[in-house]
């Protein structure tokens, strides 16, 4: 009974973390010509966890996303409404386990790297890749 509660706090977690990303707070990354190293590492850490190929919203390996510049991350939140889409729809992808492993640990390296606990050569290769 304790693994389906858990579920559900999990669930109800990330719809609430979902619904507080906008289109306008988006908007408004985009306009920042700097962002600080945790911010630039959370936001990459997010986009990790909805990135891939295919119908993805954001079209690029998740790996890539490591050591993304600010100005990359910037450009892949060019169209905001998709990006909000892919959170909303998050939760439903992890619910149905089809979040890569890939992504996962993709995204805690980009926090490790923001929070400086990663080393370089284990955070991965800079650069965004498609």
């Amino acid at each position: 009974m304790a693994s389906s509660q858990a579920k559900t706090e999990a669930q109800e977690v990330l719809a609430a973390s979902a619904d507080a990303i906008s289109v306008k707070a988006l908007l408004e990354l985009q306009k920042m010509d700097k962002a600080s190293t945790s911010l630039s590492g959370s936001l990459a850490a997010a986009l990790c966890m909805i990135s891939g190929p295919g119908d993805s919203a954001v079209k690029v390996e998740p790996a890539g996303l490591v050591r993304a510049s600010w100005a990359d991350l910037r450009a892949l939140v060019m169209k905001p409404g998709h990006i909000v889409s892919a959170f909303r729809n998050f939760s439903y992808a992890a619910d149905g386990g089809s979040v890569r492993d890939s992504n996962v640990q993709a995204s805690k390296r980009c926090l490790e790297a923001a929070l400086g606990s990663a080393p370089a050569d284990e955070a991965g290769a800079g650069g965004v890749r498609a």
